[in-house]
């Protein structure tokens, strides 16, 4: 973190503080700023709370009986706008590269908790040994999830296997700095009739999405995900949503969650040797989130 970067966190940390510390009216910005400042430093509560805020997602998982299911519960996702490790793919709007009068949907590769595809396939130690870290953080996320600890082994390898799949027609960083290759555009018959596995219809409507100008970053990734989506079993897809949302949520949560995503996240793929105080990861999240309402402090 650089030295502007560090005061203005510094800054905002004793405005905060001080939010929390006067009288707000009731539905303010400045009361929902105290109020997710202060809940977001509870850490008694966080560590005495354990899993208990992923329940209401880990529930709706839980009653999932098919692949209509695991579509709904990817569309909540995206619809909770809580998104960092995406499921499945990602999406985005932005102006039309060709015509930037025109706004376009595009969608892209995701929904692989590893950087990149040399990570899933490449054989080097490095990339083996990162490989068997990522599946000892699977195994922790199962067991931190409820799952059954003699199982949690076999539930990460499938996990890993079908990020797997999804990753060998994923293309690398270099790859997608060709902008030419990133455009491909499909009407919505074109784009349902091409990748069928996939439920275009209800994340279009169900997310509010227009369907007059469609963009596909990476098609053989697409073709790769409706491989998985018809290969991949059930029960499999939902102990990887499991996984995604503990690993979005993992940072904000009790200490087993959040060292547990340090480890990996942090100190293995990128070298970090400590851990961020809480502050500045709340600070983080409440410039996301609530940074205009923060700015006007």
């Amino acid at each position: 973190m650089d030295i502007i970067e560090k005061q203005t966190r510094t800054r905002f940390h004793d405005l905060l503080t001080g939010v929390v510390a006067q009288s707000n009216s009731t539905g303010s910005e400045a009361s929902k700023l105290a109020a997710l400042f202060k809940s977001d430093m509870d850490t008694m509560l966080i560590e005495k709370s354990g899993m208990t805020p992923l329940i209401p997602g880990l529930t709706r998982i839980n009653r999932i009986t098919d692949m209509n299911g695991v579509m709904n519960e990817v569309i909540a996702r995206y619809r909770s706008g809580f998104i960092e490790l995406s499921p499945m793919m990602v999406f985005y709007a932005s102006p039309d590269p060709v015509n930037n009068d025109i706004e376009i949907v595009s969608f892209g590769q995701g929904g692989m908790g590893l950087p990149t595809k040399t990570f899933y396939l490449d054989m080097d130690s490095t990339s083996v040994g990162i490989r068997k870290k990522y599946l000892d953080y699977l195994t922790t996320l199962l067991k931190l999830t409820g799952a059954a600890a003699d199982k949690t082994p076999s539930l990460a390898t499938d996990i890993l296997k079908l990020e797997t799949k999804l990753a060998r027609n994923s293309r690398t960083p270099e790859q997608n700095r060709d902008v030419a290759k990133s455009l491909n555009y499909y009407t919505f018959d074109s784009l349902q009739k091409s990748f069928p596995g996939f439920s275009w219809k209800s994340f279009f409507d169900k997310l509010g999405i227009s369907k007059k100008r469609i963009n596909i970053d990476q098609p053989e990734f697409f073709n790769s995900l409706d491989s998985a989506i018809a290969s991949t079993p059930v029960e499999t897809w939902k102990y990887y949503l499991k996984v995604k949302l503990a690993t979005n949520a993992a940072p904000y949560l009790s200490s087993p969650f959040a060292k547990a995503h340090f480890e990996f996240y942090s100190k293995t793929l990128f070298g970090s040797k400590e851990m961020r105080p809480r502050w500045e990861k709340v600070i983080s999240n409440i410039d996301q989130y609530m940074g205009d309402p923060l700015g006007k402090l």
